[in-house]
């Protein structure tokens, strides 16, 4: 879903105006927070130099103006100071604006490091099952999205909204001071202006929102069919994906220029007013000239300021709209990364030793998702919100131990409580006798080996990914002999790709690497932890028979020796050779209130077979001779 989706639409002026005081309010906050004592540092030099900046800018005119009434008065004096100043000013205001130019470009790298920083931070310190629980707002695309609207709302505001309200103050004041009628006219026209702005903003929100809606919906369908080309000519469809994308951009243009042509006559009257208003002013002033009660070289200036004020307005007007239009965004970005972080480190939480033995246990354990229920990505047994229920059994240290069950019984949670993705809803896991809550996240996941189902493969050299959860100094130490021997432990052969070696690039998502070789390098990272503790996500799943064999070799060279396992199995064959202990876990569906999820535990496919109403089962489907 896109965050702009979610945003209701303001139906009334009312509430576009509550909208718009939200919406500063959000920014404010995301401006308190994000602060430091540099940034606010630079930022009062930088609007100290704008101040003068403005100030210098709008003396120009009057200096000009003397020049003027020294060519009406036939006075040299006159024009001879009014050409000094005015170059001096000139000079003294680009150097102004070269110092806020500076400070400027100081301050937006520090916002972006700042604001990328804050994210990275709040992205990282959220669980893995907080990421899974709430895809749909913690959604990368849409967080960018939102990043990239708030630094544009920051800078819009920060810089030129900023300068665009301090140029019209002071060119409203001294419009006021030269000719108060004039000032008078400006201010009637503020008036209608910003009526009329509002208005038509408001109506742009109203209008647009459902048509820009619409455009993205289209946008996310071509996208998708670009990506997957193969799939749209091997099926046939380009020439009727291609004239139903047509015929649906043909109808949300036809929506969009209707608006925008009503938009654009309607700002013809409003530009009409302003003009209107203008040339009051200047035909005032022009009277007055006539009249003998103004300088005629106070006509410059006057038709300077306001100019300069129409112009601000409009852009304030303009600047109003972006923060309105961009505001949803944000918005949901703040929401999305403000989630409390779950399953933290309790105070005093044990470190686990890297080179210590490890041992499991799951004494009672459940787990119940949220209420409010699966997200359009979760996996099957996410439907039932019991994932698991009363799980018991223990995993000795340099144990291998399977997890076995339908689709739906709960393995993948498990894993992620395992991964402490999430904490238990009731009992405990307890590692080497600890309460996994008191636990130090970072060493255990430094005792973890982990590898997913999926391969999930860095852009970037197979060295990188082979080394990517090693320390900095580990790096150092692994030589490309070392990396070599390890590869061939593992079986982990790539044959001609390796154009350059192990600095070979992989492209992203490993798109240069096969299904099996994606796997066997996510093996080989996990290996070259040296991990006491190994996780596997059923890394066989959707391999071929050939490769299949091949990585359940590297995995057995990387379980031998004092290393603890718990496999995920989806095909039986992986873990027949592969674990000395199996369990069983039955469906939730099945269970009543009491009941234990684990349905039996032994240490071989035989005796599985005679005790196990699901293994039997499963044995059957894939064909495994017990």
């Amino acid at each position: 879903m896109d965050f702009d989706d979610r945003e209701k639409t303001p139906a009334t002026i009312t509430e576009y105006l509550s909208s718009a005081k939200e919406s500063l309010r959000v920014l404010v906050w995301t401006w308190r927070f994000l602060e430091s004592p540099e940034q606010v540092k630079w930022l009062r030099r930088m609007f100290s130099y704008m101040s003068a900046n403005i100030l210098t800018q709008m003396t120009i005119p009057f200096t000009i103006s003397l020049i003027f009434r020294g060519l009406a008065e036939k006075s040299r004096e006159y024009v001879a100071v009014g050409i000094a100043v005015t170059f001096a000013l000139m000079a003294i205001q680009k150097l102004f604006h070269f110092k806020q130019a500076t400070y400027r470009e100081l301050i937006l790298g520090y916002l972006q490091g700042t604001l990328d920083d804050y994210i990275t931070r709040m992205m990282f310190e959220k669980s893995l099952g907080q990421h899974a629980e709430h895809s749909g707002t913690l959604n990368v695309g849409n967080i960018d999205k939102g990043r990239w609207k708030l630094l544009d709302l920051q800078g819009l505001l920060l810089f030129e909204g900023f300068q665009v309200l301090s140029t019209l103050l002071v060119a409203y004041i001294l419009i006021w001071v030269v000719s108060p009628v004039s000032g008078l006219a400006i201010s009637l026209s503020f008036v209608v202006y910003i009526t009329w702005t509002l208005f038509l903003n408001h109506k742009v929100v109203l209008e647009c929102t459902n048509i820009d809606k619409r455009f993205r919906v289209l946008n996310r369908r071509r996208l998708d069919r670009w990506s997957k080309v193969e799939r749209v000519k091997t099926s046939g469809m380009s020439t009727r994906e291609l004239r139903e994308m047509s015929v649906e951009f043909a109808d949300n243009l036809k929506d969009d220029r209707r608006f925008w042509l009503w938009f654009i006559k309607h700002n013809a009257f409003r530009d009409t007013a302003t003009m209107l208003a203008f040339m009051t002013v200047i035909s005032y002033g022009t009277w007055q000239v006539w009249q003998g009660h103004m300088n005629i070289g106070n006509l410059y200036p006057i038709f300077m300021w306001t100019s300069t004020i129409v112009s601000s307005v409009w852009q304030i007007g303009r600047i109003e709209h972006m923060i309105n239009w961009n505001m949803p965004a944000v918005k949901a970005k703040i929401e999305a990364l403000s989630i409390p972080p779950e399953a933290t480190d309790a105070e005093g939480c044990v470190e686990i030793l890297q080179d210590a033995p490890i041992a499991i246990e799951f004494q009672d354990v459940s787990y119940t998702y949220p209420e409010h229920g699966p997200t359009l990505d979760s996996t099957d047994e996410e439907e039932n919100p019991h994932a698991l229920q009363r799980v018991s059994f223990a995993v000795d240290a340099g144990q291998k131990v399977a997890i076995i069950g339908q689709s739906g019984a709960g393995k993948s949670t498990l894993a992620r409580l395992l991964l402490r993705s999430m904490d238990p809803s009731n009992g405990k896991i307890l590692v080497n006798g600890i309460d996994m809550r008191q636990v130090n996240s970072a060493s255990w996941i430094r005792t973890l080996g982990y590898i997913p189902q999926q391969a999930q493969i860095f852009d970037g050299s197979i060295r990188y990914n082979l080394t990517y959860a090693l320390s900095d100094e580990e790096k150092q130490k692994m030589g490309d002999p070392e990396i070599w021997s390890l590869m061939r432990d593992l079986q982990i052969d790539f044959g001609k790709r390796l154009t350059n070696g192990i600095y070979t690039e992989v492209g992203t998502n490993g798109i240069k690497l096969s299904g099996g070789q994606a796997q066997r390098l996510i093996i080989g990272a996990a290996a070259i932890k040296r991990p006491r503790m190994m996780l596997i996500d059923e890394a066989t799943s959707s391999l071929d028979s050939t490769t299949e064999r091949l990585v359940q070799a590297g995995l057995q060279k990387l379980l031998s020796g004092n290393v603890t396992a718990v496999v995920i199995a989806h095909r039986l064959s992986t873990v027949r050779h592969l674990c000395d202990k199996f369990v069983v876990l039955r469906s939730s569906d099945e269970l009543t209130n009491g009941d234990t999820q684990v349905e039996a535990v032994a240490s071989s496919f035989e005796e599985l077979y005679g005790i196990s109403r699901t293994f039997k089962m499963l044995a059957d489907d894939q064909g495994i001779v017990v």
